[in-house]
């Protein structure tokens, strides 16, 4: 087994690290050798005298292929705001193959799974020109998508699944928050009949808990 996978989101509050993790945790426990990926991270804070994010050691945390911490997270960035704003703020310079560059020698790893972990939303700028869904057609990899279920959640799954599919990648498959209500069960069964890929699953509001997950249409 060896799958590559861009984990990203509906919105900037949809849980991609939970279901990272739950992913890597779940691989492991398989037997199988995986590393989590987080090139570009936002609210950075200090830790040790570096700029550390809570997710990227998240990553490292559940990643059975020990690497550094730069190479998990090239671009840690203090501001809690858009990539490129707190790139710019940072006199930080980010593009496509700038962030694939950074990941080239952990992706080369033998390892059977890696993810790849956004940041912001699939068009989350990270500069003038180029989106977050650069670095996902820079790599190439087949898409996971996380949905928060909320008042807004049909139309943003929507507006992302159409493009992701127009940029040319394919949806591996979707997952969701954990539901609180009958209309979030509502709209996940309508999703499942619209959506055109796996539905994989919910997670728990505290954390991804992988017997609420589908991961067979993944390949593990």
């Amino acid at each position: 087994m060896k799958q590559r996978f861009f984990v990203t989101g509906t919105e900037v509050s949809s849980p991609v690290n939970e279901f990272s993790c739950a992913l890597l945790k779940q691989t492991n426990q398989k037997g199988f050798s995986s590393l989590g990926l987080k090139p570009v991270a936002i609210g950075c804070s200090d830790v040790d005298g570096e700029l550390k994010s809570q997710e990227a050691l998240n990553l490292m945390a559940y990643s059975s292929i020990e690497l550094s911490y730069l190479q998990v997270n090239p671009f840690s960035l203090a501001e809690n705001t858009s990539p490129h704003i707190a790139a710019e703020m940072a006199d930080v310079r980010m593009s496509a193959d700038r962030i694939k560059a950074y990941m080239s020698g952990a992706l080369m790893r033998s390892v059977n799974l890696a993810l790849v972990e956004g940041v912001g939303g699939w068009r989350a700028p990270i500069n003038d020109r180029e989106s977050m869904a650069s670095v996902a057609q820079a790599l190439g990899f087949p898409v996971i998508l996380v949905v928060s279920l909320n008042e807004n959640a049909i139309n943003q799954t929507l507006l992302t699944v159409e493009a992701i599919r127009r940029d040319g990648l394919a949806l591996a498959g979707w997952v969701v928050s954990q539901a609180q209500c009958d209309s979030d069960e509502r709209a996940i069964e309508w999703l499942r009949r619209v959506v055109p890929a796996p539905y994989l699953g919910s997670l728990a509001s505290e954390g991804g808990e992988s017997d609420r997950l589908d991961w067979a249409p993944l390949g593990l």
